[in-house]
């Protein structure tokens, strides 16, 4: 059982670090509950699936596996990066233009404020987009889920009770994705907005090292 226990924080290590950086995002609370309920099915689920598949879904599924989750992690801290570097910037530009403009017409400040107040609002909004739409929120914790299903096959070959033994793995990998999840989301209220941009930059860095391990 203690074997079982340490497999599952081992597997959910990955787990816990990208739940609770996606916390940091500005995620809707319903799609908080959304992501929760995906990494629960998707660690669990594969888990099990592993254990159908057995040996097979190692020299199937292992040679692709290594790469697929640091590749997922890569591809989500490069756009949110972007996403918050454009949104800073945006910001930025509003205020060194909002000050020039005080030297100015009043109404010519307005109109310009205005504008870039709209800019600086749609770069937000598209991080917020992209933070809450279905396919982050479903594929990432798919792809995560991946050493799992080879933790599920691991099971089957090393004569634990089948089941049992996944549903633990399973549910304690879970468990640590939804801690850092509801962990970050709960945490994010004393950080500064621009956290968003080392959400990004941590994200890229874990994927930088999934790489150089499986290398």
């Amino acid at each position: 059982m203690i074997e079982l226990l340490i497999f599952g924080v081992l597997a959910g290590l990955d787990n816990l670090q990208v739940s609770a950086s996606l916390a940091l995002l500005p995620l809707q609370k319903r799609r908080l509950h959304v992501l929760a309920a995906a990494f629960c099915v998707s660690e669990i689920g594969g888990a099990l699936l592993g254990l159908l598949l057995g040996k097979a879904v190692l020299s199937l599924i292992a040679p692709v596996a290594q790469w697929l989750a640091p590749a997922a992690m890569l591809g989500c801290g490069i756009v949110v990066l972007w996403l918050a570097l454009r949104r800073d910037g945006a910001k930025q530009t509003e205020l060194e233009r909002a000050h020039l403009e005080r030297m100015h017409l009043e109404r010519t400040h307005l109109e310009r404020a205005h504008l870039e107040r709209a800019h600086s609002e749609q770069a937000g909004g598209a991080l917020s987009g992209f933070a809450n739409q279905r396919a982050l929120l479903l594929g990432l914790p798919l792809t995560l889920s991946i050493d799992n299903v080879i933790a599920g096959a691991g099971i089957g070959i090393a004569g634990y009770p089948l089941a049992m033994s996944a549903l633990i793995v399973g549910s304690v990998s879970a468990a640590m994705a939804c801690a850092g999840l509801y962990a970050g989301h709960w945490f994010k209220r004393f950080l500064p907005q621009r956290i968003e941009i080392a959400v990004g930059a941590y994200l890229s860095v874990l994927a930088i090292r999934g790489f150089w391990l499986e290398s």
